[in-house]
């Protein structure tokens, strides 16, 4: 097992040389699989906005119908809002969470970029 991580440890090192360390390395594949965990968790909160949406406007379509109580779509209209407003509030917090990632792994991928051109003009003054 020891030696699948070693392996795995060189072939980073060998895509990104000059970052400065294995954890630096770590933590830049790590911020690229949180960021992806975090949009697939926030496309399932829209998703779930969208749902209660949906189930209030069904609640006023059949307000006016003789087959429904009209409690009972109340309560199914009050519920479905307080979750709209549940999946709003944490849509924000979880938008919040993906920009940190964002601009953490744009300041990686600057440094990669810049890498390249800061050796290249380091061996011209030389």
């Amino acid at each position: 097992m020891n030696y699948c991580r070693a392996d795995k440890s060189s072939k980073q090192q060998e895509l990104f040389p000059f970052i400065l360390d294995q954890e630096s390395i770590d933590n830049y594949v790590q911020y690229q699989k949180d960021l992806k965990e975090w949009k697939d968790v926030y496309q399932k909160y829209v998703d779930a906005a969208n749902a209660n949406l949906r189930i209030i406007g069904y609640c006023k379509v059949l307000k006016d119908s003789e087959n429904f109580n009209e409690l009972d779509l109340r309560r199914r209209t009050a519920d479905a809002k307080e979750a709209v407003q549940t999946c709003t509030k944490n849509l924000a917090g979880i938008t919040e969470q993906m920009q940190r990632l964002q601009e953490a792994i744009g300041v990686y991928n600057e440094f990669i970029v810049s890498y390249p051109m800061y050796i290249e003009s380091n061996q011209n003054k030389i």
